[in-house]
């Protein structure tokens, strides 16, 4: 039996465009960020020196919570895959918590009396809240600002008394303020930076295709944070010989600013992709015989969520496809129909050929094989299937003629023995 290897020529690229339907996903990126801490604000109105001054401190604590909301689109062209993120309306929101401590001492140098009180403290949270319509990057998109204003008017009306004949007092409104303007420097997914949104950024694919590919995100971006009062307060000293004294102060003023980095957690998603197994990593037909076909499954499987698109091409003489299309729905599998016919005598040899928007795996070979067989004929008008002393073919060397039950063996020990008779015969003549 001789073997027949046979390769084709070349192989033509399948038609059909090897991609998928773009997928999307919903990310949401999220930070807290802590301002003012460890530092107490103090000032002076007027001034220190003055005849009658207030002093007033601020310990404050400030946390700032932003969210972020954007669509990841992951895209793959047959060639190779990439990313981009697009901005969604009423995308990003940002909240400002603030508690606060304020404490009023009133310095008096009247009268050649000097002497400084604290007159008044109290502590109270506020907040404030702002809602912007995308994630913010500098490509484009302006900065969102949230103001936190404290609920409600803190209204003072205080005395004390320094002696019998001198007393403190304090009055007015204080209103507490802090303003963030919180500003975006890039987006990042799986370590690539970007500064704009909707910019295609190229991927690398994975090392293995599992039908998800591991994706990370954070935001990166600065928050520029001011806190201050407005207020209109009245201090006075009363003497109970000389009278009292009042001065009041309109006043906004600044007490801290500082400028922290923003950086959102790190969040993990999955984007789906197609992801094609073969179940079968080779197809053997086994014994054909010549005139007769054989039809064996080949079966795969989508371990993606994202529907396996492509086409198969198969190559070696004798073997056919019932249809190349290729396709399995996310989670699936498919299976195609492969015949054998031999052509003649001997294995064949050739394969099937996948190609398909798996990105990791976009053109597969799974080996075939076969053998060729001619079928044993047999003559129906010979009754002894050719052997036999009737029918036969003389010129057949297995073919044997008559019966040769008792014949003297033919060859080197036939002769022997026939030699070996003889003598018997000569030595029983002589003994009689």
């Amino acid at each position: 039996m001789r073997t027949l290897f046979v390769f084709a020529a070349a192989v033509v690229f399948p038609s059909v465009a090897l991609a998928w339907e773009d997928t999307v996903e919903d990310v949401t990126l999220t930070s807290s960020t802590e301002l003012y801490r460890g530092v107490e604000y103090t000032f002076w109105l007027p001034s220190e020196d003055s005849t009658l001054s207030v002093q007033l401190r601020a310990d404050t604590q400030g946390d700032l919570d932003t969210i972020h909301k954007v669509d990841s689109t992951l895209a793959y062209d047959g060639e190779g895959l990439t990313h981009w993120f697009s901005g969604v309306v009423e995308g990003g929101t940002q909240n400002l918590s603030q508690n606060t401590n304020l404490s009023a001492t009133i310095h008096v140098d009247l009268f050649g009396m000097t002497f400084t009180n604290q007159v008044w403290s109290e502590s109270f949270a506020w907040k404030g809240e702002s809602v912007f319509d995308t994630a913010l990057i500098p490509q484009g998109w302006a900065t969102s600002t949230v103001r936190a204003v404290a609920d409600s008017l803190i209204t003072v009306d205080t005395s004390f008394d320094v002696s019998e004949d001198i007393q403190l007092t304090f009055l007015g409104e204080i209103v507490p303020t802090s303003q963030v303007v919180l500003s975006g420097d890039h987006l990042a997914i799986n370590g690539k930076a970007t500064s704009e949104l909707d910019w295609a950024m190229d991927m690398p694919l994975p090392v293995v295709n599992p039908g998800t590919m591991d994706m990370n995100a954070n935001w990166t971006g600065k928050a520029d944070a001011t806190f201050g009062i407005d207020l209109l307060p009245t201090i006075g000293v009363c003497f109970t010989d000389f009278g009292c004294f009042e001065s009041t102060f309109a006043y906004s003023w600044v007490m801290a600013s500082e400028t922290a980095e923003v950086v959102t957690h790190t969040t993990d998603f999955d984007h789906h992709m197609p992801a094609v197994a073969m179940m079968d990593p080779t197809l053997n037909f086994g014994e054909v015989l010549l005139g007769e076909s054989k039809t064996l499954e080949l079966s795969f499987d989508n371990h993606g969520l994202v529907d396996l698109e492509g086409e198969a091409l198969i190559e070696g003489d004798g073997f056919t496809l019932d249809n190349i299309e290729v396709l399995a729905a996310g989670g699936d599998s498919g299976v195609l129909l492969v015949t054998f016919t031999p052509e003649e005598e001997g294995t064949v040899t050739g394969g099937v050929t996948f190609f398909t928007n798996d990105p990791l795996n976009p053109e597969i070979f799974v080996p075939v094989s076969g053998t060729g067989l001619e079928p044993i004929v047999v003559d129906p008008t010979d009754g002894n299937d050719g052997v036999g002393d009737e029918g036969g073919d003389p010129s057949d060397p297995n073919l044997r003629t008559g019966c040769a039950c008792n014949a003297t063996p033919a060859g080197p020990q036939g002769a022997l023995g026939g030699l070996g008779l003889v003598a018997m015969l000569l030595l029983r003549r002589r003994r009689s």
